[in-house]
Order: C-alpha cells, then structure tokens, then sequence
C-alpha cells in the first residue's frame, strides 16, 4: 500500500488487492514488523516510483492490518463520543449527531471499520438498541454501511456535500497560515532530502534482504513473552550488558579501552551528535566539519544551535589545524577518518595526531563518527582516533545502522569517565531511555555470536557488490572515473571527466530517481559552491544482477540530459 507523508493511502493499479506481496519468517503474523521482501513486477515498481517521487511517500512494507481491511476483528476504532444526559437532545440524536459529524470533519475515514453496536453501548453505557436506532439513521442517509458477517463501515463515497464544506475551516490546520521560526527555517534548510528505504545506489544502505530476521524475531519474540521489569525501566544510559558488549567490541575491533560505564546507548549517529554538542557547547559556538560530509551531521549540529564552518578535506583527510583558521576559536570538530563520506579516504596518522595536539591544546573537543569501519575489504583499519587519544578531548560515536539495519535505531557514544554522568542527565531531559527491548535483544544477538557472523557474511557479500559496481561503471560510463580511495563501506566514490554546467549532477540524480535509482550528487555534499560534480553510488541494498541494467539505465539518462543541455 503506497501511502504519503499524511498518511493518506493511494494505490498501485497494477497491485493486486492493492497491497505488496510481502515475505516473514514462517509463522509470524499478519502486520509482523519485520516484513521486509517486497516483491513487485516491473510496472508496479515503476508506478510505485512515480508515486513516492511526486508525493513525498513512503512505502508500508507490510499487509493491512485488522483493521484496515473487511477482514478485520469486532472492534474496529476507537471512537470518542460524549454524551451529555442533561441536554435536551435525546442520546440517540446525540450519538447520531456525533458520528455525522467525525465522518463529514474527516475524523472517521472512508472505508473505517466501525465498533459494533455492542461495544459502543458498553463504553457509554447506554442501551444497544438506542445505538442501533442511530446507526440505522446513518445507513438510511448513506453515512456508513453495513457488510452482513463483517459489520459496519463509514462509507466510501460520503453524501451531503462530500466533507463538510459548510465547517469552519479558519480552525482546519491545514489551511491556516503556518510560519517556522527563524531556527526551524535554518534546520530545514540545512537537512538533506536522504532516502530512507533501499532503493538501488542508495549510499550507506545494508543489505537488509540478507539480514538474519528470523533469528532476530525469535530474539525479540522472547523478549516479549518474559519482559521482566527491567523491559520497561531502565539505566538511562542503556541496557548494561550490552554496554558491556559494546565495550568489549570496540576494544578488539577499533583498539577503543574504555569501561561499559562509559558506553551511552543512543537512537543514532545524530542523537549522539545532538547529546554531545548540548553537553559540551554553547549555543552559537563554532564546529569545524568536513566538507564535502554527511549532511546529517551537519543537521544534527545545526538543530543543536551551533555554527557550522565547513574545512576542505584533501588526501589525507580534513586539512591540518595549522592549515584552518577557523581552528583559532572553533570548539569542536567533526570527523570520520576511518573513512571519510563521500570522498571514500582515511585520515592519515600525521594529520589524527595534528588534530588531538589541537584538542588538547586548545581545550577543544573531537566529535569521532565511525559509522562503517566495520567493512573494509583489502587493508585493515588503523585504529579508532579515540584509542590515539590520552587527553580524554574525542567523543565517540558508533552506530548499529550498518551491520544490522537503519529502523532498529541503536547507536552508541563512549564518552570520557568524568562526563559520563551529566550526559546521561542531559539524555533523560530530551529523550529518556533508547528502546529497551532492543537493546536485550541485541545484547543477546551478539551473546549468540550473530553480529560477528552476520558482519562476515556481509563483507564477503559488500566486496563482491563493489567488485560489480566497479566493472559496470567502467564498462556502460566512459564520462565518469573512479578516484583513488579505500575499498571500505557502503559507497563508491565517481567524478565526471568533462566540464559540465553547474548542478548537473544533481539534475542527472533527480531523473534518476523517478526511475528508482537513488545515488547522491557529489556537489549537493559540498557547502562551498564551487563544488566538483561526480556521482556516488550505494551498492549494498540490492543485488549485483541489478547493477549492470540499472548502471546501463543511468547511463542512458546521462546522454539525454547531456544532449538537452546542448553541450
């Protein structure tokens, strides 16, 4: 079912009983959250592409729920009707009154499952038979209709001047004039459009098709049928055994030596952005970020009510303290040297050390984002910046979004000792405890050695991908090169070879997206206008036999824009 940002449903004409066909692991039910396969033929792809384009949608991967469909229980909705036994309407009338009124006000959608005769009578207390006489009024007028063994329904198409065109609307929120504040127009501003479903050539998107989701249902599933206490309250820093599990984890893998006191699980790479700049910063004070970067830090940072000042980033990473003059008064800088977006490079040891001087020099803070430095595929990693650090001046940042899959919203900051505390205080005045169950089942996950099995099978996987990405570019698209970069994480880094006119990158990747292609213009990541073009391409949601044709598809893009620009 193809839904917009309103909620509002609308259809794929070529989908049968307008719905996707969606797998699950066998026995989970109708509605199951971890419904993931969409399988669609190419026209309602194609019509399901068009549709979230031009309707800023979503798609709900997953079957109707009970109640939305006419196989749905004897419930229906909840509806919230008062009644007063001092008016001199009768209830009946004022139950009519009621309903008509949420059906004509929108509040009661076309094709709502209503709650049976019974059940309303119960929650007001009142005679069936007089919710009955009412309901019997509505169906004579057309309002709502009736469906012998399945019960009662507001009616699809809705009489009397079809939603109430004598309502009020100076009080209807969707025609009234809306003004952002100056500090709501400046985060919109500064947050990037990113696709946040796996589309092909979405950077940083894992392979969700391949992830163990039976494994992790049986996780959760056993979870839920023995909570316990802990399952509802909990240390606002987080789940402690898997604090520990993180701790022992970034010891071994990123050479991180820290306690789990020290781990605070957040919801993400920007929670933790958010939490680390309303600990440490003052509003208004400067963050150096890299540029080109990810937008969503520069977001994040933004909606902290900081002032971004974008540096360059050259072939050995963001340009040295001595070589930014905005390091003189800036507070904190934000970095990925493990593998910098999109530019694909890691920080050299010379310049990690130049920044941690600057830090502890200048009592300035490291924002560390080591968001994929799980999947290399040729060189090992060289160690986080936090296990260079001696000075307690790098916050780090890590993130379960790329091992495991971006809706479980896991991440975590390591955070030095003598700060753990206010960060957690900080964290429960704006947030509270990340999701709990979650975090056990994760713990759990990799208790099990899940997580390190899945991590393998995906590099192997990610490596292969990457391999045909490179064969395809090379093969369908003599304007683009591949610079030189590290054979790491979820993107591939490519640059036009010929001059072309401002923004036609970004030109070329709209028109890729009305056709489901989703890789990200390399001048829309710059801040400084006079940015490089080139195309960066995702390659770990889908499979390697969608590279070639979706490669030779942009390519045929990219010769009609080219010919329309007249170049």
């Amino acid at each position: 079912m193809i839904r917009d940002a309103g909620g509002r449903a609308f259809h794929c004409s070529s989908c049968p009983a307008n719905v996707f066909d969606l797998e699950s692991p066998p026995g989970a039910p109708i509605g199951h959250p971890y419904r993931i396969l969409v399988r669609l033929d190419a026209n309602a792809y194609k019509e399901a592409v068009h549709a979230i384009v031009a309707r800023t949608a979503i798609v709900s991967m997953r079957r109707p729920t009970k109640t939305e469909t006419s196989l749905g229980g004897t419930d229906g909705i909840i509806l919230s009707i008062h009644i007063d036994r001092s008016s001199t309407q009768t209830i009946q009338t004022q139950v009519y009154d009621r309903v008509k009124q949420m059906i004509l006000t929108g509040q009661l959608s076309p094709g709502a499952r209503i709650p049976s005769t019974r059940v309303l009578a119960s929650e007001m207390r009142i005679a069936r038979s007089t919710v009955a006489n009412a309901f019997d009024q509505l169906q004579s007028e057309g309002y709502i209709v009736s469906r012998v063994g399945s019960g009662s329904f507001i009616a699809s198409v809705i009489p009397d001047l079809l939603l109430n065109t004598n309502a009020d609307r100076s009080h209807n929120p969707s025609t009234a004039a809306t003004r952002l504040s100056s500090r709501g127009a400046t985060i919109e501003q500064a947050t990037a459009d990113i696709s946040s479903w796996p589309a092909t050539f979405t950077p940083g998107m894992p392979a969700v098709m391949d992830f163990p989701f039976r494994s992790w249902a049986d996780l959760l599933a056993e979870e839920w049928r023995s909570p316990g206490p802990g399952a509802f309250f909990g240390d606002i820093g987080g789940y402690w055994p898997l604090r520990e599990n993180i701790a022992a984890y970034v010891a071994a893998s990123r050479g991180i030596q820290c306690d789990a006191d020290q781990v605070i699980v957040v919801s993400g790479t920007r929670q933790g952005t958010d939490l680390s700049a309303r600990a440490l910063l003052n509003a208004g004070e400067a963050v150096i970020v890299e540029d080109p970067g990810f937008p969503g830090v520069r977001s994040a940072l933004t909606a902290a009510g900081q002032t971004i000042l974008p540096s360059a980033v050259d072939g050995e990473g963001l340009r040295a303290p001595s070589d930014v003059p905005e390091a003189a008064y800036a507070k904190m800088v934000s970095l990925s040297p493990s593998h910098q977006y999109p530019l694909g490079i890691t920080m050299t040891l010379e310049r990690r050390r130049a920044w941690l001087e600057w830090a502890s020099r200048s009592d300035g803070w490291i924002l560390e984002d080591d968001y994929d430095s799980e999947f290399r595929y040729s060189e090992p990693p060289l160690p986080a910046l936090r296990g260079l650090d001696t000075s307690d001046r790098v916050i780090y940042l890590g993130t379960f979004s790329k091992t495991m899959f971006p809706s479980l919203r896991l991440g975590y900051v390591i955070v030095p000792r003598q700060l753990v505390a206010s960060f957690c205080r900080i964290k429960q005045a704006s947030d509270g405890p990340t999701s709990l169950i979650s975090q056990r089942a994760m713990s759990r996950f990799m208790d099990a050695g899940l997580f390190f099995r899945h991590i393998r099978r995906m590099r192997k996987l990610y490596s292969a991908r990457r391999g045909e990405l490179i064969t395809c570019v090379q093969s369908h698209f003599a304007d683009l090169i591949i610079p030189k970069q590290d054979a790491a994480g979820l993107f591939l880094l490519t640059r036009f070879t010929r001059a072309l006119p401002e923004g036609f990158d970004a030109t070329l990747v709209q028109h890729a997206r009305v056709h489901g292609l989703y890789p990200e213009a390399l001048s829309a990541l710059y801040m400084r206008q006079d940015a490089p073009q080139g195309i960066v391409f995702g390659f770990g949601g889908f499979g390697e036999r969608q590279t070639a044709k979706s490669i030779a598809l942009l390519a045929t893009l990219y010769k009609k824009i080219l010919a329309s620009f007249e170049i």
